[in-house]
């Protein structure tokens, strides 16, 4: 192995970045964006971005998604839905994730929670993503966007839980203690409780 030389790894990146290569443009959307090895500069990180998700990179239209959403001073939120869009059509799963909270939530665009249920399920069942798998949970507790079913509720928890998400181990371990939705089983529920104090979440203990 050679030195690490990041000055010398940028400017090939820029090389290559100008002949069209889209994980060149994305690395270097990143390394501006991110300010560690180079000062901060959000302008450069859309300019490569920008460069990438015009050739079909789905993470630089995530990226930029995220920029024009969250960023401030380069807010544009319906450039940013525009973009996370365009990923969330790649299945990229942080676009679909961040597209199913933001119309869950409601602040930035108007709500609508069947676009909320649809991204999350496609991050769910295609993905297997252990955070929308967690969400897919909670919506068929809530039962404010689907109908209520705990079966699948559980399901999806569990899947979630598998994948050591503390949050679903949580609350597993509550459906299985609080003898609401499903009976008592206290067996499950210290079980659960553990899998989640173990993963570092404080409020697992009783």
């Amino acid at each position: 192995f050679c030195p690490r030389n990041i000055m010398k790894s940028i400017f090939y990146f820029k090389q290559a970045a100008s002949n069209g290569i889209c994980i060149a443009q994305n690395h270097l959307g990143k390394i501006y964006y991110n300010g560690v090895y180079v000062p901060k500069d959000i302008n450069q990180s859309i300019y490569y971005h920008k460069m990438s998700a015009k050739n079909g990179d789905a993470n630089s239209q995530c990226n930029l998604g995220l920029i024009y959403i969250y960023e401030q001073n380069y807010i544009d939120i319906e450039k940013g839905i525009y973009y996370l869009k365009l990923s969330a059509e790649k299945n990229n799963e942080l676009a679909l994730i961040a597209l199913g909270e933001i119309y869950k939530q409601g602040i930035i665009v108007k709500l609508n929670n069947e676009l909320a249920f649809h991204y999350y399920s496609i991050a769910a069942d295609k993905l297997g993503s252990s955070m929308a798998q967690k969400q897919m949970g909670v919506f068929y507790i809530m039962g404010k966007i689907v109908k209520r079913n705990i079966n699948k509720a559980i399901y999806y928890l569990e899947l979630s839980a598998k994948k050591n998400d503390y949050q679903s181990q949580y609350i597993l371990a509550l459906l299985y203690y609080e003898n609401y939705f499903v009976p008592r089983n206290i067996n499950l529920a210290i079980y659960y409780y553990t899998l989640s104090a173990n993963s570092h979440m404080n409020n697992s203990l009783f």
